[in-house]
């Protein structure tokens, strides 16, 4: 009968999962045909790389290896975004799965109910905090389950701590931060160890750990030492990522993706059920939110303890014996949850718009040139290059503007590149190149303006137009 419920309750989350995903991933769902610029950005890699092209050295991202490799796998499934629209619906199942296992099978309402919250930080779907929900869940899972056993200390505990060893690292070569969940469980349980006066039983999860963590950091080096693009893994994937953090965005900005753990910890704070792992997990989550560029899809990464406090305070609500301090936190739960999926389904609305623009401009380039092409300084490269399924020419191929303000070095190396590399077309949304960086200098000088057209970005009921140019060197 309980392997019956499990079944049935993986059915409804497979369903729960599929019905999200088309409404709210907006950059891969069928039911959108435009593009979001980061996701289509990833696709363009995932494409390239299956192309044969070397991530990192021939195509340049900040976001991890074993994102991509993700990618990659999903256009082996089917290219173009609805191979990473089957893998979003895997990944969400799993998640979503073990979730509700360590909730015992009472986790459906828990899961339906945060749906809003996650709706809110979704925003076009595919990114790497997404991606990373398995390993963190089947994290917290094996925290949680080792904290409930009655043989705490039994050999079992060196497995966990190896499994660990290897999510942690899945997680950092996806994007460091996303570990932070895991992170606090292991504080957590090394609190416990010392404690209980484990010492022993800690050395050896230390190396447990540090096994798991090393072989899986061991099989990702081997393909950038085969393929002699190690330097450019850790400059793109650590060394760009502190570079790019950025301490001066004002808490207000952080505010919409902090409320739903801060409100959750607090009313769990008095909590019975909640344990030291529950309040380190959350504390270092909330600590993390308040440092940061503050996107909201940041804050997707703390959905499973979202889950769980959800669980824990549903729970404890029928213990409450004073019936207008249980309707009065039902009232705002229900009001929090409503808040966040208006504002969700609100963000729906913010989407490219294809108007043929760029497949004229295509056009104008001859067959045996568009592999010189290069879209330079443009808010929307990922999307105009897979809009226009043609494949950039040169490593540092989107959004240029943001990879100069992180690291200033990288406007003399593409300015050196490009003389070097003689890319024949370059597409820029800047109108004036003649007084920028050195990079805009050398276009403006060495290439002749022969087209422009108008793209539109729709968001909500406004619709901003965006002009683009193309310039042929001379």
């Amino acid at each position: 009968m309980k392997e019956k419920k499990l079944f049935d309750n993986l059915i409804l989350i497979f369903l729960i999962s599929i019905l999200f995903l088309l409404f709210f991933s907006t950059s891969t769902s069928p039911l959108y045909k435009d593009y979001q610029d980061d996701s289509a950005i990833f696709i363009t890699v995932g494409k390239m790389l299956k192309d044969g092209k070397i991530l990192y050295k021939d195509i340049f991202d900040h976001k991890g290896p074993v994102f991509f490799f993700f990618e990659y796998i999903a256009q082996l499934i089917c290219s173009g975004r609805f191979g990473i629209f089957i893998l979003q619906i895997i990944f969400m199942t799993i998640t979503l799965f073990i979730l509700n296992k360590l909730l015992k099978g009472n986790g459906i309402i828990p899961i339906i109910l945060s749906l809003p919250i996650l709706a809110f930080f979704f925003e076009e779907g595919n990114l790497t905090e997404e991606l990373s929900l398995p390993f963190i869940t089947l994290g917290l899972y094996i925290g949680f389950i080792w904290y409930s056993s009655s043989e705490r200390y039994s050999k079992k505990i060196y497995l966990y701590s190896f499994i660990l060893g290897i999510l942690i690292s899945l997680l950092a070569f996806i994007r460091l931060n996303n570990a932070i969940s895991l992170v606090g469980l292991i504080l957590g349980i090394t609190i416990l160890f010392i404690k209980d006066k484990k010492y022993k039983n800690l050395i050896g999860c230390i190396i447990s750990f540090l096994i798991g963590l090393g072989i899986t950091t061991l099989i990702v080096l081997i393909y950038f030492i085969k393929n002699s693009a190690i330097s450019d893994m850790l400059y793109a994937t650590f060394t760009h990522n502190f570079m790019y953090f950025e301490k001066n965005v004002s808490i207000i900005n952080k505010l919409p993706g902090l409320i739903p753990i801060v409100v959750l910890f607090l009313i769990n704070i008095k909590n019975p059920k909640m344990n030291i792992l529950h309040y380190i997990i959350a504390i270092l989550s909330i600590i993390m939110g308040l440092f940061g560029r503050g996107f909201l899809h940041y804050y997707i990464i703390n959905y499973p303890i979202l889950v769980i406090m959800l669980y824990l305070f549903l729970d404890n609500l029928k213990n409450i014996k004073d019936r207008f301090a249980r309707y009065y936190m039902k009232f705002i739960l229900v009001l929090v949850l409503s808040f966040y999926l208006l504002f969700g389904i609100y963000m729906l609305n913010k989407s490219f718009i294809s108007n043929n623009a760029l497949k004229n401009i295509i056009s104008i380039i001859p067959e045996n040139e568009r592999n010189s092409f290069l879209i330079y300084d443009s808010s929307i490269s990922g999307v105009l290059y897979l809009d226009g399924n043609i494949f950039p020419s040169y490593k540092y191929a989107f959004m240029q503007s943001y990879l100069f303000a992180t690291n200033k070095n990288l406007i003399e190396e593409m300015n050196n590149d490009l003389k070097r590399n003689k890319i024949k077309w370059i597409l820029t949304e800047n109108p004036d190149l003649s007084q920028g960086n050195k990079v805009d200098q050398y276009i403006n000088e060495n290439y002749l303006l022969v087209s422009k057209y108008n793209l539109y970005i729709k968001n909500g009921n406004d619709i901003r137009e965006i002009p683009i140019f193309l310039y042929e060197k001379k």
